[in-house]
């Protein structure tokens, strides 16, 4: 595993006037939806408090859910509408927390044919790929099916933000996103956290400011009631 060393980690004070639900992902997704100008954005497996963050930080949204009971709780809480996040079928033997390893030889051939189809399907029939545009995607999604998602759109997307990436959760997830496939096309960050971490894929000559982003940090450790030293920024 790459070496990691700390890039910030120190106090400062802002008031940004935020609602905090839980997860060390939301000053992020709240980071790049608020400080750039993003023109998609899709989010693989929706939330509470992340969906909504999401649809209001973009010029285009599309949300894939792959838990139906989730699902239809969501639309019918208000949280989201079927317009905007639509319903994602894995195979039916698949649930959350399914690993890769456990999935049958055939169901897994499925899904990976299915997720590549979607991937085509949006850059090339609706063509909404395109180089100008700064797109961001997010991923939440069910166990087995993550790094499949990362792998099949991370040529399409800029900035690529991964929950659940604390160092035990590679094996777990099947991550293969410090590959150098990815390291050639993007620069790697992780924020740590006493919830699971958060990683950042950032395509190479795309900015960011630490600076900015340390503040969205700083303030969700005043939610928690946290130390600021207990959320780093590292880069992989």
């Amino acid at each position: 595993m790459p070496a990691l060393f700390t890039i910030y980690k120190r106090r400062v004070m802002i008031e940004l006037n935020m609602d905090w639900g839980w997860g060390s992902h939301l000053p992020i997704l709240k980071y790049f939806t608020r400080e750039y100008d993003i023109d998609i954005i899709m989010e693989h497996g929706s939330g509470v408090h992340s969906t909504p963050i999401l649809v209001s930080g973009c010029k285009q949204y599309y949300g894939f859910e792959e838990n139906e009971g989730f699902y239809n709780q969501m639309i019918a809480e208000n949280v989201y509408t079927k317009d905007q996040v639509s319903l994602f079928r894995l195979p039916e033997k698949i649930d959350i927390a399914t690993i890769q390893k456990d999935v049958d030889i055939d169901d897994y051939f499925q899904m990976d044919s299915d997720i590549l189809s979607l991937a085509k399907k949006f850059a090339i029939e609706k063509n909404i790929f395109k180089d100008k545009e700064l797109k961001l995607l997010f991923v939440d999604g069910f166990t087995c099916s993550r790094n499949l998602w990362i792998k099949h759109f991370k040529e399409y997307f800029d900035i690529i933000i991964i929950h659940d990436t604390e160092p035990n959760s590679y094996n777990h997830y099947e991550y293969s996103f410090k590959d150098g496939v990815y390291t050639k096309a993007f620069n790697i960050y992780t924020v740590t956290s006493p919830t699971p971490y958060t990683s950042i894929l950032i395509r190479k000559g795309i900015g960011m400011n630490f600076d900015r982003l340390r503040l969205y940090l700083d303030e969700y450790c005043e939610s928690q009631s946290w130390d600021y030293d207990e959320i780093d920024i590292i880069r992989e």
